[in-house]
């Protein structure tokens, strides 16, 4: 047992220190979590409680975009301009996502997992340079991974009246 804790400390340390994990590394890591999540099957009050945790957090994503959007209008336009891009189309994907969670919509689906595999492409290529940053890239992949999961389900799939094979309806 003291060598498997003296293994992850190193491999701790190792991500810290070069940037991030070996990439065969975060492969296993997906595949152990997703192996252990096959079992799960999730009813409707579940999916409902996720889906309004889902909703809540694309909601603040949207109403956060838009206030630096209409702050950074305010307080100077150069900054603005600069900044629209980014955050006028980080408001209108998160706000097309919550309108459509919000409808059960059936493109919903497609759209959070590709958003998804976005996100992990990310969070596997990128360098964080403290613990907080590296705390926050590993929440990240953990919860791409979920969604994938979450959203691939057939139950959820069903809630939002998708009659595709897998994700495409």
């Amino acid at each position: 047992m003291k060598g498997k804790g003296k293994l992850k400390a190193r491999l701790l340390q190792r991500a810290v220190d070069d940037g991030g994990f070996p990439p065969h590394l975060y492969a296993i890591i997906i595949y152990k979590v997703m192996s252990r999540a096959q079992s799960m099957r999730f009813n409707q009050k579940q999916i409902g409680l996720i889906l309004t945790a889902v909703k809540s957090l694309y909601l603040f994503i949207f109403v956060l975009a838009v206030a630096i959007l209409l702050l950074s209008f305010m307080v100077d336009v150069e900054r603005f301009m600069a900044g629209f891009l980014s955050f006028g189309l980080t408001a209108l994907i998160s706000g097309s996502v919550f309108f459509g969670l919000h409808k059960r919509k059936a493109w919903v689906i497609p759209t959070i997992v590709l958003l998804s595999v976005f996100g992990l492409i990310g969070g596997f290529f990128s360098f964080p340079e403290t613990v907080v940053v590296l705390a926050g890239k590993w929440f990240g992949i953990i919860w791409a991974i979920f969604m994938l999961y979450f959203f691939t389900r057939k139950e959820v799939r069903e809630y939002f009246g998708s009659k595709g094979i897998f994700v495409f309806s």
